[in-house]
């Protein structure tokens, strides 16, 4: 699944858009990050958990902390998934641009 469906799917519920806006401009930063080599797997995974639990926490105010953990795991396997690919569709595009200009 892509990155926007799935920042899309997990802002399902969440009506206040300065929220959805602050949100997916957090992934875009981790997502950048992650793609310039700033954060590696484990410092990955923690912002991802982190904004995760945040948006669950949001949507599911009623759950507790271990309910929002349990849930968030999914998502932020799915994400980064989605942000690897995201990674080497951009670094694959760059390189192979460069090619080209040489």
């Amino acid at each position: 699944m892509s990155l926007h469906t799935l920042i899309l799917k997990l802002l399902d519920g969440v009506s206040d858009p300065a929220t959805r806006a602050d949100i997916t401009a957090t992934f875009s930063i981790i997502t950048e990050a992650y793609v310039r080599g700033r954060l590696d797997e484990n410092r990955l995974e923690k912002a991802l958990t982190e904004l995760i639990m945040d948006a669950l926490s949001i949507k599911h105010p009623d759950k507790s902390i271990d309910e929002l953990k349990n849930m968030s795991q999914e998502w932020v396997e799915k994400f980064r998934r989605a942000i690897r690919v995201t990674a080497l569709r951009i670094r694959l595009g760059a390189s192979l641009l460069r090619e080209e200009m040489i």
